[in-house]
């Protein structure tokens, strides 16, 4: 599993060997979003450093969600 927590703390990206992504309230641990499931382990997940926009690759590519 891999996650990362955005820069002002609000947010949280995970991802995991199943592929699949959530997009979670750091807060209230609410899930906000899942993303499309890749059928492949989700390498790594990370915020950009302005928190705008993520990052989740896998071993075939990447995506960027903003």
């Amino acid at each position: 599993m891999s996650m990362d927590v955005s820069p002002d703390g609000r947010y949280i990206v995970s991802g995991d060997k199943m592929g699949e992504g959530k997009v979670w309230n750091a807060q209230s641990g609410e899930e906000i979003a899942t993303l499309p499931y890749y059928k492949q382990i989700l390498r790594d997940v990370s915020f950009h450093p302005d928190g705008s926009r993520f990052v989740v690759s896998w071993l075939e590519g990447a995506r960027v969600y903003d």
